[in-house]
């Protein structure tokens, strides 16, 4: 992709291959933080994955994860990953702005900033037509 982050960085969370624990906790950013350790459970996900594990930091007052930790096949921390600039965006949900993903090993950053963020909103049927799906 060009960047730190792997396609498998930014897919979401599937809690049917993973095995969970809580391992801890810890403040970070003056925040208090759950730390749970996320192991691949399934033979595929094993197979798949490029990591033997990974570690989130999940603030306890509104749940969110603002750290992980990715650990390569071999059990080394290869990655880290810190989201800043959180803020409420509907209700009880919160997301960050801006991620920094640093690869310890090539001694690289890659920051995603969202600029803009509609959550809920819908997408209307006219953009599924093929003329739009194929716009360049």
């Amino acid at each position: 992709m060009g960047t730190d982050f792997a396609y498998e960085d930014l897919r979401p969370e599937n809690l049917e291959t993973h095995t969970y624990n809580l391992v801890g906790s810890e403040a970070v950013g003056g925040k208090d933080c759950y730390i749970v350790e996320a192991l691949p459970s399934t033979d595929q996900e094993k197979a798949e994955s490029g990591y033997a594990k990974r570690k989130f930091w999940i603030r306890k007052d509104i749940f969110l994860s603002i750290k992980k930790e990715f650990y390569n096949k071999q059990g080394q921390l290869e990655k880290v990953s810190v989201d800043e600039e959180l803020g409420n965006v509907s209700g009880s949900m919160w997301r960050s702005k801006k991620v920094t993903m640093e690869d310890l090993k090539a001694k690289h950053k890659t920051v995603l900033a969202t600029t803009d963020r509609k959550i809920d909103k819908g997408v209307p049927d006219s953009k599924f037509t093929l003329r739009e799906l194929t716009k360049k």
